[in-house]
């Protein structure tokens, strides 16, 4: 039997029949082609339209690879197709010159954000961060960026591994001073589940986004909706798109820059209802033209066949959904269409009514 690959990467049936799939790649790889060995009932469909978006920028990446990888995708499935979901306007630009079909539709409108509100600072932790900055241990997150800051919460993802302790001992190398929220004292980092990212993020003054190349950058996003204003360097990607200069700040990738934008936004006393509010607009309003822009796209390639396709339906569709190994281990020949959460209006244009307590300031 051919040897599984791992992908990683999420995929969620959008529709059954005809059959309609939202994941992930990262050039040059195309995963869902190299996936369809293991997943005959995609490959078996008679024909499908595939949403792909990209994990990290695809500004700076050669793609010929990519696109021979399309290709092949093309001729196997010749009745599947293949539509690119991209960061930016560039990115779409870059597809489309070379023949693929591509929409603009950056992941962090896919996020569920109900997953993320705003609420108090705990009392045992009242005022205890500057900063916090949720990122992978790897060198291209720069945590050495914010070695300025003299009270620091990190938050890490990661799975055991070498590399990973040489990582983690990597960060605590250049932050010696900083907690690790979700470390314990047995030595593990656990998983934090949105409840306790929400509150993390209520005990800080603003979030750190530092790395030089990104996608959209969920933790970014996530800390927008938890209320906390963020302080960004220059990068390629796009997670700056949803920034607004009344709660953010791009800085140089300096340690003493990043340290002077966390205390102009610390000492600006920020309502944190209104950031969430004024992100929930950015995302509505996008989202409201993502639908049209799918649908049209769907009328297009499956013409009378194509289903109405509601925004919301992708909404977390992306974000905790099962990976394509998730998938094909616990599905094998079988395909399990993907729920989105309740609450379809979550984001409405006028922001989120039910939030509690929208005169909320972080204390100086």
């Amino acid at each position: 039997m051919k040897k599984r690959p791992q992908f990683g990467m999420p995929l969620s049936i959008l529709s059954e029949d005809p059959l309609i799939t939202l994941t992930e790649t990262e050039p040059p790889r195309l995963y869902l082609g190299e996936a369809l060995d293991f997943l005959p009932r995609i490959a078996e469909a008679k024909q499908a339209v595939h949403f792909i978006g990209f994990f990290v920028t695809i500004e700076d990446v050669s793609l010929e690879e990519f696109e021979a990888a399309v290709s092949q995708f093309a001729k196997d499935l010749p009745h599947h197709h293949a539509v690119f979901l991209t960061l930016n306007e560039w990115e779409t630009a870059l597809l489309s010159a070379r023949g693929l079909t591509a929409i603009t539709c950056n992941g962090s409108i896919l996020i569920d954000e109900t997953r993320n509100r705003v609420v108090k600072p705990s009392v045992s932790r009242f005022r205890s961060f500057d900063a916090i900055y949720n990122a992978r241990p790897d060198l291209t997150k720069r945590h050495e960026l914010a070695s300025a800051i003299p009270r620091l919460n990190l938050i890490t993802t990661g799975k055991y591994s070498p590399e990973f302790n040489r990582e983690i001992a990597e960060v605590r190398r250049k932050l010696p001073k900083a907690n690790i929220e979700n470390f314990d004292a047995s030595g593990r980092y656990n998983y934090l589940m949105p409840d306790q990212i929400n509150q993390a993020h209520a005990n800080a003054a603003a979030a750190l986004a530092l790395s030089a190349r990104e996608g959209y950058m969920r933790t970014s996003i996530e800390a927008l909706l938890c209320g906390c204003p963020v302080v960004s360097t220059e990068a390629l990607g796009s997670r700056t798109r949803y920034y607004d200069p009344a709660y953010s700040r791009i800085t140089a990738p300096d340690p003493d820059a990043v340290w002077a934008a966390v205390r102009e936004l610390k000492r600006a006393r920020l309502p944190r209802a209104a950031i969430r509010a004024q992100t929930g607009r950015y995302l509505a309003h996008e989202r409201a033209i993502m639908e049209r822009q799918l649908n049209r796209t769907l009328d297009h390639l499956l013409g009378g066949d194509a289903p109405f396709l509601p925004f919301h339906q992708m909404r977390g569709a992306i974000i905790g959904t099962p990976s394509l190994d998730d998938t094909i281990a616990l599905h094998g020949q079988q395909l399990q269409a993907y729920h989105a959460p309740s609450k379809p209006d979550a984001i409405t244009p006028a922001g989120f009514p039910s939030d509690p307590d929208p005169n909320y300031w972080w204390p100086s």
